[in-house]
């Protein structure tokens, strides 16, 4: 409370600033000097002793008009007072510290430049005082709602980078927001990236489709959910809220990762729900993992659970490793649809991890991380060559079937790629950051990517060129097929027509590369053919 009022007239250099103000530079000071020489002081500041010396409550402006009237009311001719202004009236209470910080927050609260995280920092310094006081309470003293007092603080958080960017007004308090939640997720530097390239495009692209795509080229990120519903791991993955998640199932862990994850160890041990993990963030539409480990914990106990779930329900063994070799029943083939109906005594049930690649069964309601398989003498009963995932016996024509489509693949995607390199010229006047738009849009499958890592983006030449080259990939890899096997020679004859349309000259020397591939592949499944010896 205030307490014995004294008017004192003060030398300038025994006050000092209120020990809470940390407000910076003052404007308009020369203009306050003027009206003051003119019309006096309208209100006497307030202030406190301490020692020899006066503290202010509040008043600064006021002080600092003082100080420029001692240096120029002569030269401007301005009417004299208060001793040329060499003292200041001031009326000194017995302030307590928090009525020394109250008189700092009604100086400066309703000022219309005062910047956002001057009035975070005003509001954090005011919880710290007031510790009892509510949100709502403190809404009324700072006139905003709760909900914007609790959520003022996060700004203090963020890079000095990114707060200078809020308070400039280059970036506004929603995408400060949603670059806080970034950080959950990514390292400083990757946020200082993001407010950056923000500033770069200033509206030719939403501040939130930037951050999304530098979430989502984050090593250690997954990307859950995407899209309206109810947000799941995945689209066949668990729900986000963990309800009835099987905690128990989360495999254990080799003293390597023990002592990787130190820190994290309570955290892995009885992991929280993702949507209240602080290694989860969301931006648009988009729910992202930061702890890419637990995501992998948790997806191989969700898929040992669903295993689980599906014998029950379908009555078929949970696989064991003495089961032995297995093959994957697929959809479309008469043989392995009867033999699931008739639940036949060799079919097992495994996780989909266990398998290389994906497989289409579409047996009933089973949930697609869980995959049903033929064990030993099943296998024996199952027709086609080709089941996307498959283990167990194979003749010696599947093997070297498989030998040549696996040759072709790779032999197919060089010459794809090598094109590309010859290609990319049609998209050398299409500027750096169109290319980025554009391939925004992007998606590939495993079987569907180029043979070669993305650059850094901090290598803007490399990458340019890495776009460029992608751009025709899109194009020219959908006219083949990597699941079927083609003479890589009438690939090329294409490749050539489609070059002669865009006016590009592609090397003779690639021709006869096709022609020495292509002998490759034949001769690797010309084993096929041979007749084992028997005995």
């Amino acid at each position: 409370m205030e307490d014995i009022l004294t008017r004192l007239y003060v030398q300038l250099d025994l006050i000092d600033d209120n020990p809470y103000q940390d407000r910076g530079a003052y404007e308009d000071i020369a203009e306050l000097g003027r009206s003051i020489a003119m019309n006096d002081l309208e209100q006497c500041p307030k202030a406190r002793r301490v020692g020899e010396r006066y503290q202010l409550k509040f008043g600064h402006r006021r002080k600092r008009a003082f100080d420029w009237l001692r240096e120029n009311w002569q030269k401007e001719n301005l009417q004299m007072r208060y001793s040329g202004y060499t003292v200041m009236p001031l009326d000194v209470v017995s302030f307590s510290e928090n009525e020394m910080f109250d008189g700092v927050v009604i100086e400066n609260v309703h000022r219309d430049d005062l910047k956002v995280t001057e009035k975070s920092r005003l509001l954090r310094r005011y919880k710290e005082m007031h510790p009892d006081a509510t949100s709502k309470q403190i809404g009324l003293v700072f006139n905003m709602n709760e909900a914007t007092v609790r959520g003022m603080d996060i700004f203090l958080d963020l890079p000095a980078e990114v707060q200078a960017k809020l308070d400039d007004g280059t970036i506004s308090q929603g995408t400060a927001r949603q670059l806080h939640s970034m950080g959950k997720v990514a390292p400083k530097e990757k946020i200082v990236e993001a407010v950056k390239e923000i500033a770069k495009k200033n509206g030719q692209v939403t501040p939130e489709t930037i951050i999304e795509q530098k979430i989502r080229h984050l090593n250690n990120v997954e990307q859950m959910w995407y899209g309206d519903g109810k947000p799941r791991a995945g689209r066949h993955g668990w729900d986000l809220d963990m309800k009835k998640f099987p905690n128990h199932l989360l495999p254990a862990m080799t003293v390597q990762q023990v002592a990787a994850y130190e820190a994290q160890i309570d955290h892995l041990t009885n992991p929280p729900a993702c949507t209240a993990c602080p290694y989860y963030t969301k931006v648009r539409g988009s729910h992202f993992c930061g702890m890419k480990f637990c995501f992998e914990r948790k997806s191989i106990a969700y898929q040992d659970h669903a295993t689980e779930q599906a014998s029950q329900k379908t009555k078929i063994k949970v696989y064991e490793e003495n089961d032995g070799g297995f093959r994957a029943l697929v959809g479309w083939e008469d043989s392995h649809k009867k033999l699931f109906e008739s639940r036949d005594e060799g079919l097992r049930l495994i996780p989909a991890r266990m398998l290389k690649s994906s497989v289409y069964q579409g047996f009933g309601k089973l949930d697609d991380v869980v995959v049903v398989v033929a064990t030993g003498k099943s296998i024996d009963k199952l027709s086609g060559g080709r089941g996307g995932a498959a283990g167990g016996k194979k003749s010696e024509k599947e093997k070297a079937e498989m030998r040549a489509l696996k040759i072709y693949r790779i032999r197919r995607k060089e010459l794809l790629w090598e094109f590309t390199l010859h290609a990319k010229s049609i998209f050398d006047a299409v500027p750096f950051d169109v290319l980025e738009r554009i391939n925004e849009w992007r998606y590939a499958g495993v079987d569907q990517r180029p043979p070669a890592e993305e650059p850094s983006e901090d290598d803007k030449k490399a990458l340019g060129e890495y776009l460029r080259r992608y751009l025709v990939w899109k194009i020219v890899e959908e006219q083949s097929s990597g699941f079927r096997r083609e003479k890589l020679s009438d690939i090329f004859s294409d490749l050539e027509e489609r070059a002669k349309l865009w006016k590009i000259k592609i090397p003779a020397a690639l021709r006869k590369s096709t022609e020495t591939w292509d002998t490759e592949i034949k001769e690797a499944s010309a084993v096929s053919t041979a007749t084992p010896k028997k005995g």
